[in-house]
């Protein structure tokens, strides 16, 4: 409870950041990102790191005296693991709000760099697979939210394309894990991606 209501209180605080003369824009973006999932306890699950996607429309709010602003995206994510060759995914809507600073550099094509960071929130959607998740020793299913943070840096090419690396730490319990023995404990989402984003 605690943990969430720092985050919304973070989220606030950055909203309250973006004035209104602020410059706007919109775009969309989309990546491929490699996730796994940080178990509380170790042993439990022997699993590979699931390569996915997301993709979504985004928004961005500047101040350009300072360059620094808010970047706003509702994108559609995948986050899981693989287990003995076979996917097990979660489908999320993920809402990334990041406050963001960039600055001018003096090449051709790459007009900016920029450093973003910012709380996250996805909410879980259909059918879960991780009900029917199991090994030897634990059953593993997804809770309907997860939030975390995320860490992102890239540059912005031409005034228009922006391609970005982004680390995505997981702090709620998006997972819960039942052992064979009643014992349950939790598991979070972990993760980076390369993104790709379009300005109009």
């Amino acid at each position: 409870m605690i943990k969430k209501k720092a985050f919304l209180l973070v989220i606030l605080l950055i909203v309250l950041a973006a004035p209104a003369e602020a410059r706007i824009r919109y775009g969309v973006k989309g990546g491929m990102s490699v996730t796994s999932l940080h178990f509380n306890q170790s042993n439990i699950v022997n699993a590979d790191n699931l390569v996915a996607y997301q993709v979504g429309p985004f928004s961005e709010w500047m101040f350009s005296r300072f360059g620094i602003g808010v970047d706003l995206a509702v994108l559609y994510s995948q986050k899981g693991l693989e287990f003995h060759s076979k996917r097990f995914t979660t489908n999320y809507i993920d809402i990334p709000l990041n406050l963001k600073w960039k600055v001018g550099l003096p090449l051709p094509i790459v007009n900016k760099g920029w450093l973003a960071a910012g709380p996250y929130m996805a909410f879980a959607l259909g059918d879960k697979q991780w009900d029917r998740f199991t090994t030897s020793s634990a059953r593993v299913t997804a809770n309907s939210k997860d939030y975390g943070v995320n860490f992102e840096a890239g540059v912005e090419l031409l005034n228009h394309i922006q391609v970005g690396f982004l680390y995505s730490l997981g702090i709620s319990d998006g997972y819960e894990v039942t052992r064979t023995s009643g014992l349950k404990t939790y598991a979070q989402n972990r993760g980076w991606a390369i993104t790709a984003g379009f300005m109009f």
